[in-house]
This record gives structure tokens, sequence and C-alpha cells, in this order.
């Protein structure tokens, strides 16, 4: 498993094709220092070097939880699976943009449960998939990606999550999703 930090710099990097300065920024260490945090990551997931022992079963009922809830809008289950001193980090309405500062604490419930209202009301649905070892939860409207999140879990909830609004970057982890889906039915 990767620390939170290597889980960070590597989305940031391989899933939302961040650049170093964006990633240095949004992790507070140096863009070298994020370099050499994602090369240690790419070997731990190549090498499945374990970092921590997390129990399978505790991640996926964890997963299962958040993703439940957040299909259904069952505020009170997404409450339970959201850490106290969970952390929110959105990218920019497009490349280049300006990002949101991160939102932490309570703010992160109350911004979700605004955004899949939303999402549910204009008749979103949210697929899981995986990206290495992180989970993505995706919301797809009439068969294109609208928002996908990233979840980091630790000691049982969703601690940290990434959500990516950036259109370019959605038809990119959309092709990415579709890959893996092909190789799998291969």
């Amino acid at each position: 498993m990767l620390s939170p930090i290597e889980r960070a710099v590597f989305l940031l990097r391989e899933v939302f094709e961040c650049d170093y300065s964006e990633i240095a920024r949004i992790a507070e260490k140096s863009e070298e220092n994020c370099r050499q945090i994602l090369r240690r990551a790419r070997e731990r997931i190549a090498g499945r070097d374990p970092r921590f022992e997390v129990s399978v079963e505790q991640q996926e009922a964890v997963l299962r939880e958040f993703l439940s809830a957040t299909a259904t809008g069952d505020l009170d289950r997404l409450a339970k699976a959201l850490a106290g001193d969970a952390t929110l980090i959105c990218d920019g309405e497009n490349l280049g943009a300006a990002a949101p500062p991160p939102i932490h604490g309570a703010a992160v419930f109350d911004f979700l449960t605004s955004r899949i209202r939303t999402l549910l009301s204009a008749g979103a649905q949210f697929t899981q998939s995986c990206f290495g070892e992180v989970p993505l939860l995706l919301a797809y409207r009439e068969e294109k990606l609208v928002k996908a999140l990233a979840l980091v879990l630790r000691a049982g909830h969703v601690h940290t999550i990434y959500l990516v609004n950036c259109p370019v970057r959605l038809r990119s982890i959309a092709a990415r999703c579709k890959a893996a889906d092909r190789r799998e039915d291969s």
C-alpha cells in the first residue's frame, strides 16, 4: 500500500496529469521531492512492496459503504464513511486553471452532499473503478464522464478525496478506464 502522500502524488501525476509545480503546491513539497515520491510510489506499485498492512476486506467495506451512500444519496451513511478530518481537493475547471483551496473537516460533507444531490437530480449514474490501487468513483451522465472522485482510505474511513472537474482530465480518465476494462475482458 502507498502512504497518503505517495497516493496523492501518484494520483495527481498519473490520473489527473498535473504538472510537478501544481503537485508541489498541493502537496506542500518541492517539485524534486514530488518526483522522488512518485518514483517510490511507482516502484511500490510495480513491485507490490507493501507499505502499510491494511485489510483488503476493511478497504472494500469502506468503499462499498461510501459508494452506496453516494449513489443513493444516503447522507447518514456518507457521514459515517468520511473521516472527521477528511480533505477534499478539487482540480481547476480546465488545464492550467487555478484550483480552489482544499476543503477540510465537516465542510467536505457539506460540499459532497450538495454536489451529489445535483448529480443525482441530473440523472448521473455512479460506477466504481480503480487506477492502480486507488479506488475511483465515476459519475456518468448520458454515457459521458462528468465527475471523477479518487479516494484515499485511512483507518476505516475515506480520508482524502480528489475531485476531477476538468474536461480534459475526465476524458483521459474515461479512456484509461475503458482501456483497463478491455484488458480485463481479454
